[in-house]
């Protein structure tokens, strides 16, 4: 099998795989999702802000953990949405396309599959399709195609001066 139809099988089931975690997480009730991002930020707000939990704060412990809850949220859309754009970008660098049209493959993909699954969300109990969700996805799908096809460009770059080096 060639090295490239190898690379592209690896990267299509990556890509498929992360497709399929973000569904399950869209998939989950406003409760099951509530649930599980309340016990991460009270995690994170203990670790990072525990002057908050002083008896003296109380008052304004629920305002400051929704407020950051609010946050931990739109990150985590930006960064699994981050990994599925640079796994595209690998993917469809294993085309022989033009370098700009892979990266608008991939960036067009990742942000065809947040507003795909935005819409899947209005039909989960409790949730709904936001379209600023759409643009921190579509964020992040943009920075991680930039971030991957950097990296593989330096790799690529630095092989061919190794080669080059030993041939002059």
């Amino acid at each position: 099998m060639p090295k490239n139809i190898r690379k592209r099988i690896i990267y299509g089931v990556l890509v498929l795989l992360v497709m399929g975690l973000i569904f399950l997480f869209s998939s989950e009730t406003a409760d099951e999702s509530a649930k599980i991002s309340g016990g991460l930020t009270e995690a994170l707000a203990r670790g990072f802000f525990p002057e908050w939990f002083l008896p003296e704060n109380a008052a304004e412990l629920s305002d400051h953990l929704s407020q950051f809850e609010y946050l931990i949220r739109k990150i985590a859309h930006f960064s699994e949405y981050l990994l599925l754009g640079g796994l595209l970008s690998l993917f469809f660098g294993t085309f022989d396309l033009r370098q700009l049209l892979r990266l608008f493959l991939a960036f067009l993909t990742g942000t065809v599959y947040a507003t795909t699954d935005e819409f899947h969300q209005h039909f989960v109990a409790g949730r709904a399709m936001q379209g600023f969700d759409i643009l921190i996805d579509a964020a992040g799908v943009l920075t991680g195609v930039l971030i991957f096809s950097g990296i593989s460009a330096m790799i690529v770059l630095n092989q061919y001066n190794k080669i080059k080096g030993r041939n002059e």
